[in-house]
């Protein structure tokens, strides 16, 4: 065997180790508590750009939003942050028309439900005044039981 292709053996399996750990460590500190909060804070600031958002109503609202999404979109949600640090940096997304759509129907999800969840709306939508995040906004509460007895 010529030494450059044990030189390119040894390359292409360092590389696949190094993204074997990096794929293994997100899901460990990251999908395995459905930390969903990098993927919710570039998306709605990438699309809320002209508001003054505080980072820590942000984190209110990613972290009151996981008890409203499905189990199934919390996972995907949670591992679609490992691709955040391109959503916040580039639009390489966009060149594909599925995933231009699904992010832009995402994000409007999440910039509609944040949006209703904040004083926006109270202080007359104006933008030069900061967003401040309330508590999260249930477009269809559950209704309480008239048949139930309360002491």
């Amino acid at each position: 065997m010529s030494p450059s292709k044990s030189r390119r053996r040894f390359v292409f399996a360092g590389m696949g180790l190094s993204m074997a750990a990096f794929i293994s460590g997100w899901w460990f500190f990251k999908v395995r508590k459905l930390d969903i909060h990098l993927t919710i804070s570039t998306l709605i600031r990438n699309e809320l750009h002209y508001l003054t958002i505080a980072e820590i109503d942000l984190k209110k609202f990613s972290s009151e939003l996981k008890y409203a999404m499905i189990h199934a979109d919390l996972m995907l949600t949670s591992w679609s942050g490992i691709l955040a640090p391109i959503l916040a940096s580039s639009n390489m997304l966009d060149y594909f028309s599925f995933t231009r759509q699904a992010k832009k129907q995402f994000a409007e999800y999440l910039c509609t439900e944040f949006l209703l969840s904040t004083d926006f709306f109270q202080n007359g939508a104006d933008p030069s005044k900061p967003v401040r995040y309330i508590k999260y906004y249930y477009l269809n509460p559950q209704a309480c039981n008239p048949l139930a007895k309360f002491k």
